[in-house]
């Protein structure tokens, strides 16, 4: 693929995957936020061990919740994901003085116990016990992940064809008592945009986000998967980032593709 060609269809997917969900036909794939909402505490997950437990047990009714939805197949967004939370957190605490606590809930009934152990050990190998003692990953149990979905606002799809999921890049933060209070977009969290929406957690205050950019797994674009290692790598730099660079690689590229062009004429 050329590379104009794969910026070019980043870029579109991108701007549809930030679409309202009635702007390019029947969308799917998005957030709906609900600031100030509850989570129903009665939803039922699978721990690490396998054994049953229900949200209210999940997220720390002292401290502000940061909870992640995700699936344990995908490597790629997923990944990117929790892996910058996790590098990002701590720091965020340490300049607050503000407690958190992680939740990684899998919204694919496909994932087992197993598959939530792997996940961690993958993603959060490199963190300290103490930190990774903040973090929570649970599967779904008779269908919870869905009505926790579907609580938050976050809208996803599975694709048969590629047996891989269409989903936002999302972080959201809920307050002690467990209600929504931030929604952070993107695949890359800097310790300076977490400690705010902490203390806005921490403090019950509920916010509608002003910048809405979302992400969505690049596994999910058959066109894509081939460029899978570049992608990655790109989405460590942030949405923003992301845009102005495609943006300005793009102008570029045409430039010189015309350039080329008027040369052979």
């Amino acid at each position: 693929m050329r590379p104009i060609a794969l910026a070019a269809i980043i870029t579109s997917w991108m701007v549809l995957a930030a679409a309202p969900a009635g702007a390019a036909g029947r969308e799917t794939v998005g957030v709906d936020e609900h600031p100030g909402a509850a989570v129903p505490a009665g939803l039922s997950f699978r721990d690490v061990d396998g054994a049953q437990v229900h949200w209210s047990s999940l997220i720390d009714r002292s401290a502000p919740t940061v909870l992640v939805l995700a699936y344990f197949r995908c490597a790629l967004l997923c990944d990117q994901v929790i892996a910058s939370l996790s590098r990002s957190l701590p720091a965020a605490r340490v300049a607050t003085g503000q407690d958190y606590r992680a939740v990684v809930v899998s919204f694919d009934p496909r994932d087992t116990p197993g598959d939530a152990v792997e996940k961690e050990r993958t993603v959060l190998g490199t963190l300290p016990a103490f930190e990774r003692a903040r973090w929570r990953f649970a599967v779904d149990d008779d269908g919870s992940a869905a009505q926790l979905a579907a609580a938050v606002g976050f809208r996803y799809r599975f694709d048969r064809a590629s047996d891989q999921y269409a989903h936002p890049a999302v972080a959201i933060l809920l307050s002690p008592s467990g209600r929504i209070s931030r929604y952070l977009y993107g695949a890359a969290f800097a310790p300076e945009v977490l400690a705010p929406a902490l203390r806005d957690a921490a403090g019950g205050r509920a916010r509608a986000s002003v910048e809405r950019i979302l992400l969505t797994c690049f596994h999910y674009v058959p066109s894509l998967r081939a460029h899978a290692a570049a992608v990655a790598w790109v989405l460590r730099g942030g949405t923003s980032a992301l845009f102005i660079a495609l943006a300005g690689t793009l102008v570029i590229l045409v430039r010189r593709q015309r350039a080329g062009e008027g040369h052979g004429a």
